[in-house]
């Protein structure tokens, strides 16, 4: 059969290979041509199809939103809506729960997918739990306009064992609350087993629970620090000759937090300057703690 081809082929005068390989081309650049008509196309309904949801994505944050021609053409840079049922059952839950028209737009504003969100099964379950423990009508507006990347994480895996973690070192719902709406606190990327080993240890050196609370609620980032660096701190404190009974211990933390080696030993060269000894700055720092965050300027003022 092979010896049968060869030879047939051989057979073909040059005028039929003309016309056979003419015919062959003429056949390719009529698919290529097809497939690249079909490709544009393609790109050109993409491209419109792009644009329309563009447009709905502008018009619903302009109309829907209360948000500024420049505000909704920048938010749809992030956002991109196929449609305006599921925006629509959002922004009826926000109201829902007491959400102001304006509270809502800066929700949008700051977290703009969270028009993108299921009301149902992400949404509603977070502002129920929020609300069970203990957020009023006015409150929880309030914590969201403020942190509406707490809507983002889930519930059961982020933000209930957290919010535990929280409850079981403030030990009162009302301050759990107070933790979680101080502008100081990042909720989400505070990790709950330093703050467990961390309190702990306070507890064993007869901290109070006074100043547990105060150490939690206003010096959150002092709390969540890695506990091998805060026992560190803790035990630098204790040096310093400052009871771990007394409230000011709590501020001294915080300070020892803040300034590295260096800068207190800088701090120190300072005071000297002014006529104080060592001595004299470490009692100055047992009674007012938050004077070494004073500027070189201040410090020399004083």
């Amino acid at each position: 059969m092979l010896v049968f081809l060869i030879a047939r082929l051989s057979s073909i005068r040059p005028c039929g290979r003309r016309i056979l390989f003419g015919s062959l081309h003429h056949n390719a650049s009529h698919i290529f041509n097809s497939f690249s008509s079909a490709a544009k196309s393609c790109v050109t309904y993409r491209l419109k199809q792009k644009q329309r949801d563009g447009s709905i994505t502008i018009s619903y944050l302009m109309n829907s939103c209360g948000l500024s021609t420049k505000l909704a053409i920048d938010i749809s840079k992030r956002v991109n809506l196929k449609n305006t049922h599921d925006p629509d059952s959002v922004l009826n839950l926000f109201r829902n729960y007491g959400f102001s028209d304006i509270q809502i737009s800066k929700i949008v504003q700051k977290h703009p997918k969270v028009l993108l969100m299921k009301s149902e099964k992400s949404l509603l379950p977070k502002l129920r739990f929020f609300q069970s423990i203990g957020f009023s009508c006015s409150q929880l507006p309030e914590l969201l306009v403020s942190k509406p990347l707490l809507l983002l994480p889930s519930l059961k895996q982020c933000i209930i064992p957290r919010y535990e973690s929280l409850k079981s070192v403030l030990d009162d719902n009302q301050k759990v609350i107070k933790a979680l709406r101080c502008p100081a606190w990042d909720f989400l990327k505070l990790d709950a087993r330093n703050v467990d080993l961390n309190i702990k240890f306070l507890r064993q050196l007869g901290v109070p629970q006074s100043s547990v609370s105060s150490l939690v609620t206003k010096f959150p980032g002092v709390a969540f620090m890695e506990h091998a660096k805060f026992v560190e701190n803790v035990q630098f404190i204790r040096k310093a000759g400052i009871p771990t009974f007394k409230v000011l211990f709590i501020r001294a933390l915080y300070v020892s937090s803040l300034t590295k080696k260096s800068t207190w030993e800088f701090k120190l060269d300072i005071f000297e300057r002014c006529g104080w000894s060592r001595d004299v700055t470490f009692s100055a720092f047992m009674k007012f703690p938050f004077c070494m965050l004073l500027s070189e300027t201040k410090s020399l003022a004083q």
